[in-house]
C-alpha cells in the first residue's frame, strides 16, 4: 500500500469528520485488512466517534463515505459492521507497487530527525547470560534499527551491574574454588564456566551458611570501596573474563553500543544525587537514617533509595543514572528503558521521582517491560544453578539446525558453517520478535528451529529462494516493463498488494514499539511467495513478457524479505 495514498485517505477522512461532526484534528488511522475479500485498508473511525456524535456507526460510516465523493486509485469504498470503512484499490494502482519497492522501500519520516535513546542488555558481570538477556539484546536492537528507519537518530546504551552482592558472590566463591594463574591461563569458555559455577556455589553457601555470608559481606564492602587486597585482584580478573563473554554475544548478535555505563561509575555519583534531591519540599525523604520515596502518595510502591548504611540502592542508581543520561545528551527527546516486567512498578516510581525532580522530563523517560523466556514452562535463577544460559541455547539450537542443512550440497565447509551459525542467530532473533514483548513465551525447540511454519528459518529459506530463481534466469531485472496485460491472476495480485502493506506495518510497529507484526508480515508474505511459485511458472512462464513480470515481482519481494529481516536485526543467507 503506498504510504502517501493512506496520508492522502487519512486527511480527507479527517476533513470530513470535522465537516461532518464538527471534530478538529482527529487522526484517521487506516490498517491494512486482515482478508482481502474486505478490500485493502480499513479504517475504524465510525466506531471511535460514535458514542460523542451520538449516533449509530453504520450511518456515520455511510455518511463519511458519501461525502469523500470519488477518489483516486480507490475502485470502491463499502460500510462493513459494526461501523468498519472498507477501500479497494484500482488494479493500475496496484501494480504500481511493484515500480515504488526499492532498497530504501518502507523508510519513514516520522522521527523527523529527533533523537532518542534506547537502554537494553543490562547484563551483570560475575555470572553467565541467560537466555533473558538474549531476549533483552534482541528486542532492544531491533526496537533500535526501527527507530532509525523511521527518520529517529538513535544511541544504544547498556547500564551493566559490575558491583553488587553478585560480584561478591562470586568472588568469594572462586576463592573458595582454587583460583589460580593456572584458571587464568584456560580458554574463555572454561573460565566463564568455573566463574558461573563460582557463582551458584556461593549463592547456596550465602544463603546456608552464616561465616561465608559474613565472608561475602565483608567482600561486597571491599569491592565498593576498590581497596587493595587479594579479594579485589579477583574481582577485577573475573569482571575481565565476564566483560569478554558478554563482549562475544553482543558481537554475534550484531550489538554495539554508543554508551555504556557501569554500575560502579553511576555508583558515587548516586550518593550525592539522591541527598541533593531529599528534604523538606523535595521528592525523597528522610526515614530512621535511609533516604525513601513515598511512593504510596502517589499510588505507586514506597521505595529505599539510600540505606541506612549510606548505599545507593537499585533506584538510587537508577536515578543518579538518568541525571547523567540528560547531561551528557541533553538534546534527546526520549529515553527508552527496556527491562523485564517484573520491574514495571520499580521503574514507575523512579520515572515519577525523575519527573518530580525536573518536570520538563514528564514522559521523556518510558519503560517497557518483556515477559519471560520460559524453559520446560519454568522461571529459571541464575543463583540457583537452573537458568537457561544463552549458550545454553546458542549450542542447542545450532545443534538443530545444523541437522536440517543439506551438508552433501556444492558449498564448502566455511559457507555451511556460515550458513548454519547465520541460520541458528535467526531463528532465535525471531523466535523472541514474534511474541508481544510484555508476555512470557515458552519454546520448543524442534518447532521454532524447523523450516516450515512461523519461523525465522522459513523466512530466511524463502528469501534464499528466490535468490536461486533469479540466479537460474541469468539475466537483470529489468525494472521498467508494462505490466498491463500481466500479473493478473489473483495470486500474482495478492502478492504485490501485499508488497505495499510493508511501509504501514513499519509504521505500525515503531508507533506500537512493537516487533511481532512484522514478524508475522514477512512469514505471510513468505508464505504468499511460494503459493505463487508453485502455481506460477516463473522461469517456465508461457511468454518472455510474462516471464520477466514474474521475475521483477520475486526481485520486489526479496527486496522487502531482506529490508524487515535487516530490521529485525537477522543476518541474510544469499543462499542455502
Amino acid at each position: 500500500m503506498n504510504k502517501d495514498l493512506k496520508s492522502e485517505l487519512s486527511e480527507k477522512i479527517s476533513e470530513v469528520i470535522e465537516k461532518l461532526y464538527g471534530i478538529k484534528d482527529f487522526e484517521a488511522l487506516l490498517q491494512p485488512t486482515r482478508d482481502k475479500k474486505y478490500g485493502d485498508l480499513t479504517t475504524t473511525v465510525a466506531l471511535q466517534i460514535s458514542k460523542n456524535v451520538d449516533q449509530n456507526p453504520i450511518k456515520i460510516a455511510e455518511s463519511i463515505v458519501s461525502h469523500l465523493g470519488e477518489l483516486d486509485n480507490i475502485e470502491k469504498v463499502t460500510v462493513v459492521a459494526p461501523g468498519f470503512l472498507n477501500f479497494y484499490l484500482t488494479e493500475d494502482n496496484v501494480k504500481e507497487i511493484l515500480k515504488r519497492v526499492d532498497h530504501d522501500y518502507g523508510k519513514l519520516s516520522i522521527g523527523d530527525s529527533k533523537k532518542i535513546m534506547v537502554e537494553y542488555g543490562q547484563p551483570n558481570t560475575h555470572k553467565m547470560l541467560t537466555a533473558g538477556h538474549l531476549k533483552s539484546l534482541v528486542i532492544g536492537e531491533s526496537v533500535s534499527r526501527l527507530f532509525e528507519n523511521a527518520g529517529y537518530e538513535v544511541v544504544r546504551a547498556n547500564y551493566f551491574g559490575d558491583i553488587g552482592m553478585q560480584t561478591a558472590k562470586a568472588t568469594w566463591g572462586a576463592i573458595q574454588k582454587g583460583f589460580s594463574d593456572e584458571i587464568v591461563q584456560k580458554p574463555l569458555s572454561e573460565r566463564v564456566k568455573f566463574l558461573n559455577d563460582s557463582y551458584i556455589f556461593a549463592s547456596a553457601q550465602y544463603k546456608d551458611n552464616e561465616n561465608a555470608k559474613e565472608e561475602i559481606k565483608r567482600i561486597n564492602e571491599i569491592i565498593y570501596k576498590g581497596e587493595k587486597s587479594k579479594e579485589y585482584d579477583v574481582y577485577k580478573e573475573l569482571r575481565k573474563w565476564s566483560i569478554k563473554h558478554q563482549n562475544e554475544i553482543f558481537k554475534k548478535f550484531g550489538v554495539k553500543y554508543d554508551r555504556e555505563y557501569p554500575e560502579s561509575e553511576v555508583f558515587e555519583d548516586a550518593i550525592d544525587y539522591v541527598k541533593e534531591n531529599c528534604g523538606e519540599g523535595k521528592p525523597l525523604k528522610y526515614d530512621d537514617g535511609a533516604i525513601i520515596f513515598e511512593g504510596e502518595k502517589h499510588g505507586l510502591h514506597n521505595w529505599v533509595f539510600l540505606t541506612v548504611q549510606g548505599f545507593p540502592t537499585y533506584s538510587g542508581k537508577d536515578l543518579a543514572l538518568a541525571h547523567k543520561k540528560v547531561e551528557e545528551y541533553p538534546d534527546i527527546d526520549k529515553y527508552y528503558i527496556f527491562t523485564s516486567v517484573e520491574q514495571n512498578s520499580y521503574f514507575a516510581a523512579v520515572i515519577k521521582v525523575i519527573e518530580m525532580i525536573n518536570p520538563d522530563l514528564k514522559g521523556n523517560f518510558i519503560h517497557k517491560g518483556f515477559g519471560w523466556v520460559l524453559a520446560d514452562g519454568k522461571k529459571s535463577s541464575s543463583r540457583l544453578g537452573n537458568s537457561f544460559t544463552a549458550l545454553d541455547l546458542i549450542r542447542e539450537t545450532t545443534e538443530a539446525v545444523s541437522e536440517q542443512i543439506d551438508k552433501e550440497s556444492d558449498y564448502t565447509d566455511g559457507e555451511i558453517r556460515d550458513i548454519i551459525d547465520k541460520v541458528s542467530t535467526g531463528v532465535i532473533k525471531f523466535l523472541i520478535l514474534s511474541h508481544e514483548f510484555h508476555k512470557d513465551f515458552s519454546f520448543d525447540l524442534d518447532s521454532f528451529t524447523s523450516f516450515d511454519g512461523f519461523t525465522g528459518a522459513y523466512v530466511m529459506y524463502s528469501y534464499a529462494r528466490i535468490n536461486s530463481i533469479i540466479d537460474k534466469a541469468g539475466f537483470e531485472i529489468e525494472k521498467d516493463i508494462d505490466l498491463r496485460d500481466v500479473l493478473d491472476t489473483d495470486i500474482e495480485i495478492e502478492l504485490i498488494k501485499k508488497l505495499g502493506e510493508f511501509p504501514l506495518v513499519l509504521e505500525r510497529a515503531v508507533n506500537m514499539i512493537s516487533t511481532h507484526g512484522v514478524c508475522r508480515y514477512l512469514y505471510d508474505l513468505a508464505q504468499l511467495f511460494n503459493n505463487f511459485y508453485g502455481v506460477c511458472p516463473v522461469l517456465g512462464a508461457e511468454s518472455e513478457d510474462l516471464m520477466k513480470a514474474r521475475l521483477l515481482l520475486l526481485d520486489r519481494v526479496g527486496i522487502v524479505l531482506r529490508r524487515g529481516l535487516d530490521l529485525l536485526g537477522i543476518d541474510l543467507v544469499e543462499r542455502m
